[in-house]
């Protein structure tokens, strides 16, 4: 009897053994695990924001040549006035109070009117499709920062898995 109970005694130390080396191994397997999650997390944030500050450059460039766009388009536009405006002074001085030099002075006001209101016209398709541009951008921005908050929540939703898991898994243990 007292043998069996030295044998009984020694099955439970071997059992005991055996048990805590698996749970040190399990521990170890499920640290290197959120280990390499991690890593992988961080692989994807560390791309991502790569992406994000190279969409943010490609942003600064096209609004600095869209500013461009526009102050050249705003030269263009001053300078053409300033032409009719001069051009138009000379033929009021050069033609007076003549009839038939007054309908041709109509003409070329009419149609250098034209010609502004062409240049106004461009001028304004071209500032419209710059804010859409630039809208579209801004949305794909908003759409980039939701997506991380979303993969952030997802992370920490990992996290707080994992410790539900350790707790479940001390509790089987016990």
């Amino acid at each position: 009897m007292e043998k069996k109970n030295v044998e009984l005694t020694e099955k439970i130390v071997e059992q005991e053994d055996f048990i805590s080396k698996i749970k040190d191994e399990q521990t170890q397997h499920s640290k290197s695990n959120f280990q390499i999650v991690e890593r992988k997390v961080e692989e994807l944030a560390v791309d991502f924001r790569k992406q994000f500050e190279d969409n943010l450059r490609i942003l600064g460039r096209r609004i600095r040549v869209a500013e461009q766009l526009i102050a050249e388009n705003k030269e263009f536009y001053l300078k053409t006035k300033e032409a009719y405006e001069q051009e138009n002074k000379q033929l009021k001085e050069r033609f007076g109070k003549n009839e038939l030099n007054v309908k041709e002075v109509s003409l070329t006001i009419n149609d250098m009117l034209n010609s502004l209101d062409t240049v106004g016209l461009k001028f304004e398709e071209r500032t419209t499709n710059f804010l859409n541009r630039i809208s579209k951008v801004s949305c794909d921005l908003q759409f980039a920062k939701d997506w991380v908050m979303r993969k952030n929540k997802a992370l920490m939703q990992l996290k707080d898995d994992s410790k539900v898991d350790w707790i479940v898994l001390d509790n089987n243990v016990e």
